[in-house]
């Protein structure tokens, strides 16, 4: 277990570590169903829900479709993007995985790039425990939206719990995913998981994993080191793939406010190294100047956030 008291507060300078054994872990396989699996949650909820859009994979998940869906709508901007999560099944895998939806339109790329920063609490608990840090308002918004919470009533809370209660998949593990904005909503589920004792004890394991895709940056370099703590506490796999010249990971950037405002990737980043997309493990820092990092601006691109591993992520008619 992770203690949430007496942390030490270390300053917001970053010294990660990404072990040949972290990569050797990344699971290309792996992570292709998965994003395979983002890109399907972009098709039309009913169809998503019943697992038989067209670019649901029918041998993923079983007949009846994915175990459990949460639609909700933010109505606190202008422009929110709907939020989708889906709680399935993979048992070729033994998995359950929690899958966030990314952006479907343009308006929701805009929401992305709000720059501002809220307080997130890793352990649920806003008292002074040392598992808090700030990360991107419109992540946190969404995040919080979708219902996680330290009581146990929250909606992806629930659709966990009721999930896990089942017999049959009572010694599955958890997996998280998601792409673009759902990316980054994924990875606060991922914090919050793996620090707040009380989702544990209600039954809902651990995750051992996280696959994201696309994520733009989440939160500041305290929040990317706090993370790198609790999953290396939990052994839990973290891989943010990066295509190519995917303009969005380079958002928000850094220091987007006069440098009153930090932003620092998650590591363990995964580089789809241009012409032909070819896996490389990056350095632990989350910003290896080697990697995704050594694309000038000028060549960032959408077309690679909306192409991964030759998936398309565009919006989904069918």
């Amino acid at each position: 277990e992770i203690s949430t008291m007496n942390l030490k507060l270390v300053p917001a300078v970053l010294a990660l570590t990404c072990t040949s054994a972290a990569g050797s872990r990344f699971n290309e396989t792996f992570a292709k169903l998965l994003m395979g699996i983002d890109a399907a949650t972009l098709c039309p909820d009913p169809n998503v829900k019943a697992w038989n859009c067209s670019r649901c994979d029918t041998g993923i998940f079983p007949p009846h479709g994915v175990e459990a869906m949460i639609l909700v709508t933010l109505g606190s901007r202008d422009s929110e993007p709907d939020l989708m999560a889906i709680v399935g099944a993979i048992e070729s895998e033994q998995t359950i995985l929690l899958a966030i939806r990314g952006s479907k339109t343009v308006e929701d790329y805009i929401y992305d790039a709000l720059f501002y920063q809220d307080l997130y609490t890793f352990s649920g608990n806003f008292s002074n425990d040392g598992w808090m840090a700030r990360v991107h308002a419109g992540f946190s918004d969404a995040y919080l939206a979708l219902g996680p919470d330290d009581v146990g009533d929250g909606k992806v809370t629930v659709a966990l719990r009721k999930v896990f209660a089942q017999p049959k998949f009572k010694d599955y593990k958890l997996v998280l995913t998601g792409h673009s904005l759902g990316a980054s909503v994924a990875n606060l589920f991922a914090g919050s998981l793996l620090v707040n004792n009380n989702t544990f004890a209600m039954g809902i394991p651990r995750p051992t994993a996280l696959y994201t895709f696309g994520q733009p940056r989440t939160g500041e370099p305290l929040f990317a080191q706090l993370f790198a703590k609790a999953a290396a506490a939990q052994k839990m796999d973290h891989f943010r793939v990066v295509n190519k010249h995917d303009i969005v990971p380079h958002i928000p950037p850094m220091f987007p406010f006069a440098n009153t405002t930090v932003y620092h990737h998650v590591a363990n980043e995964v580089w789809l190294t241009p012409p032909n997309g070819v896996p490389k493990i990056c350095d632990g820092s989350g910003e290896d100047p080697s990697c995704s990092a050594s694309v000038p601006p000028t060549q960032w691109t959408i077309n690679d956030h909306v192409s991964y591993f030759g998936l398309d992520a565009n919006p989904c008619s069918v």
